[in-house]
């Protein structure tokens, strides 16, 4: 046996024996097609499972969605986030780090295992970008770009990588579960549905990932929230496991607004509108966990117009004979009811419309009467106006 191959044949046992024994960290990839759990190789790929962490536990991988999805190929997403507030975005990167493909112990780009992506001809450039391999691509991947790195197995959730493999390419006619070009780098991006040419983004295959038993805080309170200039505003940082403190980093409050760093409580009087994003953290003994936060203030709504009273027109002075007389006129369009009532009597509806009402009085006296004729508006706002009736026989 050549030495060259002796070295190959080496490598892929010292691997399989690592893969029995690994005990690495467990991440949960909670999908909108299913969960899938994952084992990192903490002690093998040091530099890039750090890197991972660091991008879980800073809140940077939340409201990330998958771009890419080439089926027998591979998913990848951890590059590009998107919401309502503020639309679609690259996630913010930290440093590259080094690339850790081998050559010990140099696990292989096969189905199921978790992998960095990177840029072409450019080894040590992996950020946030992460795919997992839908195929066996070892003998592609392994040797590309001086070999993509592996830092990850499936451990359950294969039924969504099968799920995935099940797209098709979008074709021009609506249907479920397509893969579409809508410009690069989101060529291939995976969406549920597609009607009239178009698609929602509720149906972004969005990724969410986590630390499963993690020590370190997570962020469980709402990453967006919606305050009104002058008025004030609440906000409670929420977090798992029993914080000791509290930050802000990655942008400052809107102004008016301020955190307390022992509660977590964010409170105050928000001066001015837009749209504000920051960052929130919570710290333990164990470590920081962060999480986006996105502050929409706007103006306060227009206040509402004082109800306007409606208005009723009438003769002032009406004579009648044989004791009758007939009351009539108009009222403004908002009028529900016009009524009319005689001394103290009681008021008794009007017959007709706010355009043209009439009342007849009758079994009067010869004599002169004080009349009264009441308007009533949908806000239930009225207006009365006096009436002189005059009977004569």
């Amino acid at each position: 046996m050549s030495p060259r191959r002796f070295f190959f044949v080496f490598a892929i046992l010292l691997c399989a024996c690592t893969h029995g024994r690994a005990t690495g960290t467990i991440v949960l990839l909670e999908t909108s097609l299913g969960n899938m759990t994952f084992e990192l190789y903490d002690t093998d790929k040091p530099l890039t499972v750090a890197n991972f962490l660091k991008y879980i536990r800073s809140g940077r991988y939340v409201l990330t969605f998958a771009h890419r999805l080439n089926t027998g190929f591979v998913l990848q997403g951890g590059s590009f986030t998107w919401s309502s507030l503020t639309g679609y975005q690259s996630v913010s990167a930290y440093p590259a780090v080094a690339n850790e493909a081998g050559p010990f112990p140099a696990y292989s780009n096969v189905k199921g295992t978790l992998s960095m992506a990177k840029l072409p001809d450019d080894p040590d450039s992996a950020t946030s970008g992460w795919f997992v391999n839908l195929a066996d691509n070892s003998t592609n991947l392994d040797a590309q770009n001086d070999g993509f790195t592996v830092f990850g197995k499936i451990l359950t959730g294969a039924a969504v990588m099968d799920a995935l493999n099940a797209f098709t390419a979008y074709a021009g006619t609506d249907g479920e579960n397509l893969i579409l070009n809508v410009g690069s780098p989101l060529d291939s991006m995976p969406v549920f549905a597609v009607t009239g040419a178009r698609y929602l983004y509720s149906d972004l295959v969005y990724t969410k990932w986590s630390i499963v038993n993690d020590p370190v805080p997570a962020i469980t309170s709402e990453i967006g929230v919606q305050a009104t200039r002058g008025v004030p505003f609440r906000y409670q940082i929420a977090a798992t496991e029993t914080p000791t403190s509290y930050s802000i980093t990655e942008g400052t409050l809107p102004d008016g607004l301020s955190a307390d760093t022992t509660t977590g409580l964010i409170s105050g009087t928000p001066t001015t509108t837009g749209l504000t994003v920051v960052t929130v953290n919570a710290t333990n003994v164990d470590g920081t966990g962060g999480s986006p936060l996105m502050i929409l203030v706007s103006d306060p709504p227009p206040p509402s117009p004082a109800p306007v009273p409606p208005a009723v027109t009438t003769k002032k002075k009406v004579t009648g004979t044989r004791g009758h007389a007939t009351l009539k006129g108009t009222a403004t369009a908002d009028t529900v009811k016009v009524e009319v009532r005689v001394g103290k009597k009681p008021f008794k509806p009007a017959s007709g419309s706010p355009a043209g009402w009439k009342f007849v009085i009758k079994g009067l006296k010869d004599g002169k009467y004080k009349a009264q004729v009441r308007a009533t508006n949908s806000d239930g706002k009225s207006v009365i106006q006096p009436v002189t009736v005059l009977i004569k026989n």
